[in-house]
C-alpha cells in the first residue's frame, strides 16, 4: 500500500512504539527522522546519530511536519490539528498487515480486551498452537515480524488510538469484545469513539471471520462473516436474525451454547470454566477457539492466571485483602470488580483522569456496595463531591500514598481494600502499571 522506497519517513514520538518503528524501518533504502517532545538521553542521542536519524524538537513540529513524505504517530499523538498532513499518516496495523504473511487474530474492546487476549494466547499455546502476542499488551506489534518463521498466528491487542487511522488492517479473525463510552477527551464524542473501534472490521473480506457482542449488531460494517455472543439465552425473535452463515455464542442457565445453522448446541458447562475471570470473557474464549476450530483444553485455576494489575490479590494483612485492579481506567470496569468482590465490606481507592466520561453513574451505583470512597489526584475535590451527592462516605487526597495511609488506619479485619481508579493514570503515573506498582510497594511496605 505504501511505496516508502527513497521516502523521508518521520517517526512522531520516541517511545515504546516509535523506538520498534526505527528498528523494523532502519535497514529499508528511507531517511528516518524522529520528533519528541522530550529531551533526548546519551544513550538515544548516539544512537540516531549512528545512524544519520535527524531529531527534531517540540518547537520543531512545523518543519517535520513539512518536510516528511510520511508520518508514523505513535498511538497517544492526537492528530485531530493536523488534518491537513492526513495523507501522510502511517499506521503501524497497516505495516504489520503487509508483512505478516499468517493469519491475524486481533482484538479490541472497551474493556476486558488485555483479559481475553493474555488467556486466548495462553490456551492457544496449551492447544499446541505457536502465537505470537503483542500490539498494546506486552512486545509492540512490528518487532513480532521478526519471529514470524517461528510462528503460526499474530495475536494482537489494538486499541481505538491504533484504529482511528488504519486504512488497510484486516485480520483473519477480528473480535471486538464490547462497547462503553472511554477516551472522549481524544476522540470527541462518543460516536466517533466508536466508528474507530470498528474499524477493527471494515476491510475485512469475505473470506475472514469477525466476532462481536449482539448489542453491536448496528455498528459493524464489514464483507466479513459476523458472529456475536450473548451472556443471557437469547430470545426466539434474536436468534431469527441470525443468518445461516453465522453463529451466535450465548450462556444459558448451566452451559456455553452456540446457535448455528439453525440448531443449538452445547460447547462446555459453565461449571467447567475457571472462576478467574468474568464469565462474559470465557464466553468469547469459547467462541474464538469455535471460530478457529480449534478444540479448548480444559483448564484448572491453576493453569491460568490473569495479567498483573487486574483485580490482582496482593495480600491479606491483619485479617485484610488488598486488592490490585489499576488497569481498571473505565467506570465500567470498576464496577465489575466491586461487584465480583460484593460479598464483603469494600474501600475503594478512586481516581485518575476521566478522560471525557462522566463518573457520575458510576458512584451512584456504587450506593451501597462500597463503605467509603477515597478520591485521589487531579480529580479528587470532583469526585468528593460526586460522591456527597449520592451520600457515600468519602475523602479527598493529594496522591495515592496519602488515600492508601487513610484507607488502612480505617479498614479492619474482614474488610477489602481495593484500588481501582475508573480513571488513566496519567495525572499522577506515567501509566496504570506505575500505578499498580506503586499500590502493590505500599501493601508491602505494612508487612
Amino acid at each position: 500500500m505504501y511505496n516508502l522506497t527513497n521516502k523521508k519517513i518521520g517517526i512522531w514520538g520516541y517511545g515504546i512504539t516509535g523506538k520498534s518503528a526505527i528498528q523494523n524501518l532502519i535497514n529499508q533504502d528511507i531517511q528516518l527522522a524522529v520528533l519528541d517532545k522530550k529531551e533526548l538521553n546519551a544513550t538515544d542521542k548516539t544512537f540516531l546519530d549512528a545512524h544519520q536519524i535527524i531529531f527534531y524538537t517540540q518547537e520543531n513540529l512545523p518543519s517535520f511536519l513539512e518536510h516528511c513524505d510520511y508520518i508514523l504517530p505513535s498511538p497517544g499523538v492526537d492528530l485531530r490539528e493536523y488534518t491537513q498532513y492526513k495523507s501522510k499518516w502511517l499506521n503501524e496495523l497497516d505495516l504489520f498487515n503487509a508483512a505478516w504473511h499468517k493469519p491475524i487474530i486481533a482484538i479490541t474492546g472497551s474493556i476486558g480486551k488485555t483479559t481475553v487476549t493474555h488467556l486466548l494466547g495462553l490456551l492457544l499455546e496449551k492447544a499446541g498452537k505457536r502465537v505470537a502476542t503483542g500490539g498494546n499488551i506486552g512486545i509492540p506489534m512490528l518487532d513480532l515480524l521478526a519471529q514470524q518463521d517461528d510462528h503460526d498466528t499474530a495475536l494482537l491487542e489494538v486499541s481505538s488510538f491504533q484504529l482511528e487511522y488504519t486504512k488497510s488492517f484486516a485480520p483473519s479473525l477480528a473480535i471486538w469484545t464490547n462497547f462503553y463510552p472511554n477516551h472522549l477527551d481524544r476522540h470527541g464524542s462518543e460516536q466517533e469513539y466508536k466508528d474507530a473501534k470498528a474499524k477493527l472490521m471494515v476491510f475485512q473480506t469475505a473470506a475472514q471471520q469477525s466476532l462481536t457482542s449482539f448489542e453491536l449488531k448496528d455498528a459493524i460494517q464489514t464483507q466479513s462473516t459476523v458472529h456475536y455472543f450473548l451472556t443471557r439465552t437469547p430470545t426466539v425473535c434474536e436468534l431469527d436474525t441470525i443468518s445461516l452463515e453465522s453463529s451466535l455464542y450465548f450462556l444459558d442457565e448451566t452451559n456455553v451454547c452456540v446457535y448455528s445453522g439453525g440448531k443449538t448446541n452445547v460447547l462446555i458447562a459453565r461449571s467447567e470454566l475457571p472462576p478467574i475471570s468474568f464469565e462474559a470473557n470465557w464466553l468469547i474464549l469459547c467462541a474464538a477457539f469455535d471460530l478457529l476450530k480449534v478444540t479448548m483444553p480444559r483448564v484448572a485455576t491453576s493453569d491460568v492466571s490473569l495479567p498483573e494489575h487486574r483485580l490482582e490479590h496482593v495480600a491479606n494483612i491483619n485479617g485484610i485483602d488488598f486488592y490490585n485492579d489499576s488497569k481498571s481506567t473505565t467506570p465500567q470496569s470498576t464496577m465489575a470488580a466491586v461487584n465480583r468482590l460484593c460479598n464483603r465490606p469494600i474501600l475503594l481507592l478512586l481516581g485518575g483522569l476521566g478522560k471525557g466520561v462522566d463518573r457520575g453513574p458510576l458512584i451512584k451505583e456504587l450506593q451501597g456496595k462500597v463503605d467509603t470512597i477515597y478520591c485521589f489526584g487531579k480529580e479528587a475535590d470532583h469526585l468528593k463531591a460526586l460522591c456527597d451527592n449520592s451520600g457515600i462516605p468519602s475523602e479527598v487526597h493529594a496522591n495515592l500514598e496519602t488515600a492508601f495511609s487513610a484507607s488502612v488506619n480505617d479498614a479492619q479485619a474482614g474488610d477489602q481494600l481495593l484500588l481501582s481508579p475508573a480513571g488513566s493514570s496519567y495525572d499522577l503515573y506515567n501509566n496504570y502499571m506505575e500505578r499498580g506498582t506503586h499500590f502493590k510497594k505500599l501493601v508491602s511496605s505494612l508487612k
